[in-house]
């Protein structure tokens, strides 16, 4: 059994009323030693070089890429592929030494903007390249300005999105294959909603950065959030649940939801990469069935497995047993004070998600900054002041004004993302 992974599952009540439905909160967190190894980076790097990255957009690209390949380490391995009408490829699995590294900083000033914008056709290269090795982290890092459009520069319409989501939602869920995006310029204009999506679908981070000048800043942020990685596929798997799994999702150090695959008789849950000195929580609602009186029942077998170390590892959660009682001093005990915390950090995001969504419906105002207010209480409450600011900021505006810019509203859906300050 490796002792370099923590792993432990806490429950938000020990109790539940006989009668009616009822949701339980599972947290199951897990951490990594600094003693483990950490694993070598496998990262493809696409860049748009559609006609709109030309001039400040484009040079801005090739800072961020040098930035990036320079701060790489010996035995990284880097590709580089960028689209507009086509695809080019700048480098292939290329090893990081000092040779390469001289060779690829070259390389970047290949980069010309032109074209349209066929997105898909790199990402069908990318995944070509990546998860072929499980030694890696195998990891892509799409930078695009504009939405992905065909031949003729029409943008793909909403089922041909849904099918390159599809794409990395399968490479993260059956080769590890992390997707990580990073909307440039206006957010209407490079479709920060289907990149965020891409970023979630694929076990990435999203980042919406307006400024060229500020590019290089997000390469590296993102560089130095997957850096310390040593384990590149953890993912739990829950048999015998008492009740139906309603919902999964990551919650520390970045929120972002988890699809659930049926496998046999139990359920399947990505947790992907995790990074030394991080916590990572995921936080599981379960809705439990009612009881035909009081009773001690077991909410079900969670496992985890995981690669650490260059070996093959599954830990067993230690059983949680619900009791169900019609005392109500056992009723209304309160819940775990660190799963009710983490309820709360995914509460204000999915209150926040919706409202944002909400606004881009042209939905009711009304019920917008009741989300908004919602949101912004909980967030406090957990001592989140700069995601608070953004959410009173942004309620303000609706009620003086009426509307809200996508830029703003990207800002509080990445926003409301942000946990990593609380893992500390």
């Amino acid at each position: 059994m490796s002792t370099k992974l923590r792993f432990d599952v806490l429950t938000d009540k020990a109790y539940r009323p006989t009668a009616g439905e009822f949701v339980v909160r599972l947290a199951c967190r897990m951490s990594v030693s600094d003693l483990a190894e950490t694993l070598p980076l496998d990262l493809c790097l696409l860049i748009d070089k559609s006609l709109s990255m030309r001039g400040a957009k484009i040079e801005a690209a090739r800072s961020a890429a040098r930035r990036l390949i320079s701060g790489m380490r010996e035995g990284d391995r880097l590709s580089m592929i960028a689209f507009g009408t086509n695809v080019e490829t700048l480098a292939d699995r290329v090893v990081i030494s000092p040779v390469t590294r001289s060779e690829l900083l070259v390389s970047v000033d290949e980069l010309e903007a032109g074209g349209v914008t066929r997105m898909d056709l790199a990402l069908d290269q990318a995944l070509e390249r990546l998860g072929a090795n499980p030694d890696y982290l195998s990891m892509m890092l799409l930078l695009s300005d504009g939405a992905p459009t065909n031949q003729a520069g029409y943008v793909l319409d909403d089922g041909a999105c849904s099918d390159l989501r599809d794409k990395l939602a399968g490479a993260f869920g059956r080769r590890s294959v992390i997707t990580s995006t990073i909307g440039l310029g206006d957010a209407e204009d490079c479709l920060a909603p289907f990149l965020d999506s891409c970023a979630e679908f694929g076990g990435g981070v999203f980042y919406h950065e307006d400024d060229p000048e500020n590019l290089a800043a997000r390469f590296v942020e993102e560089f130095d959030r997957i850096k310390d990685t040593a384990v590149a596929d953890a993912r739990f798997t829950l048999n015998n649940i008492h009740g139906k799994l309603r919902r999964a999702a990551a919650v520390l150090p970045e929120i972002r939801e988890i699809p659930m695959s049926a496998e046999g008789e139990g359920m399947v849950l990505e947790a992907g990469a995790l990074q030394k000195g991080e916590e990572h929580v995921f936080l599981l609602e379960i809705i439990t069935p009612p009881a035909d009186g009081p009773c001690k029942q077991p909410l079900g077998d969670i496992s985890v497995s995981y690669k650490l170390d260059g070996e093959t590892h599954m830990r067993e959660a230690e059983p949680q047993l619900l009791e169900y009682t019609n005392e109500e001093s056992l009723l209304t005990k309160p819940g775990q004070p660190d799963v009710e915390r983490y309820k709360g950090l995914y509460q204000a995001f999915f209150q926040t998600r919706k409202a944002v969504d909400n606004v881009r419906q042209g939905g009711d105002t009304k019920k917008t900054r009741a989300l908004l207010q919602s949101a912004a209480k909980t967030t406090r409450r957990l001592g989140l002041a700069k995601q608070t600011k953004l959410l009173n900021q942004i309620d303000r505006k609706l009620e003086n004004t009426g509307s809200i810019t996508e830029n703003e509203l990207t800002a509080a859906g990445t926003g409301s993302r942000k946990t990593r300050v609380l893992a500390r």
